[in-house]
């Protein structure tokens, strides 16, 4: 190894606080971003019962909103954009495929097992 990594992982010490800084630092990315999964699911429970928008409107609405944010997500420049941004696509995401999955057994009841 060489430069700055030969330190990081210079003894037992240096090895367990380099990965568990790794750990933390990834852990608290990874939180922020999949907390707001949750509220997009709900939400998209929600569009569903809107009799105005139904499962249709509000599946295109999340896509929508879906592609509007990776679009935002590839003009960014800063760490917390890039957080905040990535947080944004997951609650459209999860809004999303809460619909879908909803959807999904309504639309292939017709292909199930024949009754006897």
């Amino acid at each position: 190894m060489d430069g700055h990594l030969k330190v990081l992982f210079s003894s037992g010490y240096m090895v367990r606080l380099t990965l568990l800084t790794w750990v933390c630092y990834a852990a608290d990315y990874c939180v922020v971003i999949a907390v707001v999964g949750v509220p997009g699911v709900l939400l998209g429970t929600a569009l569903i019962e809107v009799p105005r928008i139904g499962r249709r409107w509000a599946m295109v609405g999340s896509s929508a909103l879906m592609g509007a944010s990776l679009f935002l997500c590839a003009m960014i420049t800063t760490p917390a954009a890039s957080v905040r941004f990535n947080a944004m696509e997951l609650l459209f995401q999860s809004m999303f495929n809460a619909i879908l999955y909803g959807w999904t057994p309504e639309d292939h009841n017709q292909l199930s097992l024949p009754e006897n």
